[in-house]
């Protein structure tokens, strides 16, 4: 069992198109049918901080879903076909849309259960609009959805390690919250400027991840992930200062540009995530096997 350190990283240079404007569509969608279970709202405001990891007699694996919108739904796919083969991640990465997912997965929601959700959309159920709160929406709804879906769990409780990734707004760090309010950590992570309210943690405003980084596998190395595998769901190459590079198993998955609310083509997302996956699984077990357990 290893401790590994929260992590906090410097300035870096995200996209600003609409490919990420979705980032948080298919995560509100995704939490209506899980959030009728009951529980209290975790009120301890998110923080970076350690996790620990338990793996006995192989290479530790992280899993890193990237943003990209509605396109998300991608994430559903690969996570199912791990599953299947044996290869659940020992820690998950969540950026934007994939920390909504990473959430309810690292939770212990089985992946039928993630699938039908995916399938059972109903996006006022979690839009709150306000246009007095600094955005279309406040995004309190979300945040709410996700703490009574975890059942009212913060971070360090769930079932599966888990960081979400947020980027602070002023000065644009990437910041990996480890521990605290899962809901408002997601919140924070999925806050598209100029749409969602930039919810405010320990006095600093925070906003979408893909702003700093769409694909933070960084933080999966610098947290002890032996093989890091990443979900690229983004219609172009990283950004200067990405951490893309330390990623051992990419899977780029280049999907139709999709709206916020635009959820017609879940299917077809899901099954190309699953597609993606099975194509990366001989790479993945080598590299598995290859590393000292």
């Amino acid at each position: 069992m290893g401790r590994i350190a929260g992590v906090r990283l410097g300035r870096t240079r995200g996209p600003w198109s609409p490919a990420f404007l979705g980032a948080a569509g298919v995560a509100l969608a995704l939490l209506v049918s899980a959030c009728s279970a009951g529980g209290p709202v975790v009120q301890r405001p998110p923080r970076s901080g350690t996790i620990e990891t338990t793996v006995n007699g192989r290479a530790s694996v992280g899993l890193v879903l990237g943003a990209g919108g509605s396109r998300g739904f991608a994430h559903v796919g690969v996570i199912k076909v791990l599953e299947e083969a044996g290869l659940r991640p020992d820690l998950v990465v969540g950026a934007s849309v994939g920390s909504v997912i990473g959430a309810l997965y690292c939770a212990g929601l089985g992946i039928d259960a993630l699938e039908q959700m995916a399938l059972a959309l109903d996006r006022d159920d979690v839009l709150d609009f306000n246009p007095f709160s600094g955005g279309v929406f406040s995004g309190v709804r979300l945040q709410e959805f996700v703490n009574r879906a975890v059942r009212g769990r913060p971070i360090e409780s769930l079932q599966t390690p888990l960081a979400v990734v947020a980027t602070e707004r002023a000065s644009r760090k990437l910041v990996a919250f480890t521990r605290g309010d899962t809901g408002l950590a997601v919140r924070a992570s999925s806050s598209i400027p100029m749409i969602f309210a930039s919810p405010f943690i320990e006095q600093k405003a925070y906003v979408d991840a893909a702003v700093a980084d769409p694909l933070p596998t960084m933080i999966a190395r610098r947290m002890g992930a032996q093989v890091v595998v990443a979900v690229n769901l983004m219609r172009r190459a990283d950004s200067l200062g990405s951490g893309r590079g330390e990623a051992d198993v990419i899977i780029d998955l280049v999907l139709p540009r999709t709206r916020m609310s635009d959820f017609s083509q879940r299917q077809t997302q899901i099954r190309a995530g699953e597609a993606a996956a099975r194509a990366v699984l001989p790479r993945m077990r080598q590299l598995i096997a290859s590393q000292p357990g």
